[in-house]
């Protein structure tokens, strides 16, 4: 139930929400992304077996209210969304190169999702134009497919994270080393 935006170089922009209405967009935008992940997984082995080129993809999820509709002038117009949640999921997008992860989501993406799905603390970052920081989250599942090893991932971030903000370093510290193991 996502709206095919449009190619930005190598990128696809999608959107949920328009042009009609659907209560649990955030839910929605994480399962395509989870599931746009799982099947390039499965083509990966056969491109490979084929010498074909293998690729991974990143993508960046946010959420919030945005402009939609037609935009543009009377020589060229497009349905499309703008605003600043938009560009938030762009810089998202670009954190996933950054950190070699391939799908982070924004705060509130994590929040309207709810536990529907299973997301992993990372960082609290700076947005350029904002006076407070972003929490972000890497997206490792759906609640009802998650494994053992992803539920406990998110458990051990949101501890992390707890204690990172909480300024108890040496907590968050060990809890960022068994998330790591």
């Amino acid at each position: 139930h996502g709206t095919f935006d449009r190619f930005i170089g190598d990128a696809i922009m999608g959107f949920w929400g328009a042009p009609q209405y659907v209560q649990d967009h955030a839910f929605r935008a994480c399962k395509a992304a989870l599931l746009c992940q799982a099947r390039l997984a499965e083509l990966r082995p056969a491109w490979a077996d084929e010498n074909r080129a293998t690729f991974r993809a990143r993508i960046g999820i946010n959420t919030g209210e945005v402009l939609v509709g037609n935009i543009g002038s009377d020589e060229r117009m497009n349905y499309t969304v703008m605003g600043d949640p938009v560009n938030v999921a762009s810089r998202l997008e670009m954190q996933c190169k950054r950190t070699g992860l391939d799908i982070i989501i924004g705060q509130r993406t994590r929040e309207e999702a709810g536990d529907n799905v299973v997301a992993r603390s990372l960082d609290k970052l700076a947005v350029k134009g904002k006076t407070e920081g972003l929490v972000v989250y890497e997206l490792l599942a759906l609640r009802d497919a998650a494994t053992p090893e992803q539920l406990r991932m998110e458990a051990l971030g949101e501890e992390a994270m707890g204690a990172y903000l909480a300024q108890d370093f040496g907590r968050a510290a060990a809890s960022w080393r068994a998330l790591l193991k």
